[in-house]
């Protein structure tokens, strides 16, 4: 489709999702998507009318460019006579006074700000720029990560601001590839402000989308056509589990710190999916980020209601746990933290420590095995030099101050500080290791220590994985 055909197609678009004398508010941060979005709304206005506004967060972290940015906001709001909304938070002193990664923090900020920009205009929609690649590769990144039905279903196209509120976040350029957008900016003559923090390749996101997809898309031409089929299916899916959810989660009993519902109502085996959905929402209704949970999250208090007993840690400080005949999630105590000195003494293949599984199993070392074995493992799963071992192995909680040697780098790193370079949430401290009678061999989830790598020497190698129960 051509440049000259998309301000029709969008104008379809944008109708089905919009009435007359809805107040529109475009989130543009001054890239190219949405600047391209600003300017179809601005043509799109009159005809289908509509009332525009716009609005811009400065999160102050890139420096000059970030103010750049805001500058290049506030003059093409002004050149095109469209209201804007402006403000600037230092998303990495917010950070120091939250919880979360710099990016929950920073996503947190921004959907504050556009509480109050809705509120200062008045407004209904909110219009933000996520476009076709964002979802494709949104959805592949959920998959890679193990999601449930609900990431599959990738970016939704319309949802509320928060649970309850009037304003209605849209997305109309779900349909559209951004090289579309792009043809139209330059069509237009219209600039844009570029953040090259999009090419940085240490990003995951950023992986799958210069790297992961291209190369996928060059061996199996449409593939990002069948993500997107896969994402609409799911979507589709996930609306008749709602409508069969949505009664059952009605019976769950809200209390001080937590929700719980019986475990009967849950437990009939043709009615798993829906019985999942119910554990998501309850989760997500608990605090728990919607992005954080995973399949295997679902899965383990699956199994909770299948032995009625046990306990599993969830993300962001939450857990769930069998109550008599309830099974309930919620907050642990603001002091409770995990007992520090508890430690695992691990002599048999499997062992379970703090709601995981432990599991291991020697082999002959194969460098052919081992390049497939690199490729397709998880974060939860390590090969390591058997022979460079001091037996027996022991699964602990790592000490306060502790250190070791990561793979791959220059020295040893206490874990507090290695924890705190990868985001890794306070609520999801102190991490599990497992310890070798000289000191750690692996911090669960992260990475191994260089003393126990698998080098050309290497003839025996010792499998290592973990999973929640």
């Amino acid at each position: 489709m051509s440049e000259q055909d998309l301000p029709a197609r969008f104008k379809r678009i944008i109708a089905e999702m919009i009435g007359p004398r809805d107040r529109m508010l475009a989130a543009v941060s001054g890239g190219a998507d949405s600047v391209a979005l600003l300017h179809l709304l601005y043509a799109a206005r009159n005809e289908l009318r509509f009332d525009l506004a716009v609005c811009h967060l400065n999160h102050k972290l890139r420096g000059a460019d970030a103010d750049r940015d805001e500058h290049f906001v506030r003059e093409l709001a002004g050149r095109w006579s469209v209201p804007g909304y402006f403000a600037a938070v230092d998303v990495q002193a917010e950070r120091k006074a939250r919880t979360g990664s710099l990016e929950e923090v920073a996503r947190d900020v921004r959907y504050e700000f556009y509480a109050e920009a809705t509120k200062h205009f008045h407004s209904n929609k909110l219009a933000l720029a996520h476009h076709r690649d964002d979802q494709a590769e949104t959805v592949l990144f959920n998959l890679i990560r193990g999601s449930a039905m609900h990431g599959l279903r990738g970016i939704p196209s319309c949802r509320p601001l928060y649970p309850g509120s009037n304003v209605t976040i849209i997305r109309p350029l779900l349909g559209i590839a951004k090289v579309e957008l792009l043809a139209y900016l330059r069509a237009q003559a219209i600039n844009w402000c570029e953040d090259h923090t999009n090419y940085q390749p240490h990003a995951d996101r950023n992986v799958i989308r210069h790297e992961l997809l291209p190369a996928i898309e060059s061996m199996h031409s449409g593939f990002t056509d069948h993500l997107l089929q896969l994402a609409h299916q799911a979507a589709e899916c996930e609306k008749l589990i709602a409508e069969h959810a949505n009664p059952v989660f009605n019976a769950v009993q809200c209390e001080k710190d937590r929700r719980r519902i019986e475990t009967w109502r849950l437990s009939l085996p043709t009615f798993r999916i829906v019985a999942g959905e119910v554990v998501r929402t309850m989760m997500i209704v608990q605090g728990v980020g919607a992005g954080k949970i995973t399949r295997s999250h679902i899965e383990s208090i699956m199994r909770l209601i299948d032995e009625h007993a046990g306990r599993v840690t969830l993300p962001q400080a939450v857990e769930a746990w069998i109550d008599g005949d309830w099974l309930c999630v919620g907050k642990r105590p603001s002091g409770e933290r995990p007992d520090l000195e508890k430690t695992l003494l691990w002599r048999d293949e499997t062992c379970h420590f703090a709601g995981w599984t432990f599991t291991q199993s020697p082999r002959k070392f194969d460098p052919r095995w081992l390049d497939a074995f690199c490729r397709e493992k998880s974060a939860f799963e390590e090969a390591l030099d058997a022979d460079k071992l001091n037996l027996p192995l022991l699964i602990r909680y790592a000490q306060p101050g502790e250190t070791f040697h990561p793979l791959g780098a220059p020295g040893e790193k206490k874990f507090g500080d290695f924890l705190t370079d990868h985001k890794v949430p306070l609520a999801d401290r102190p991490a599990l290791l497992v310890a070798d009678q000289t000191g750690p061999i692996w911090l669960v989830g992260h990475r191994i220590d260089e003393r126990v790598k698998i080098d050309p020497t290497t003839q025996n190698v010792i499998i290592l994985k973990t999973t929640l129960t």
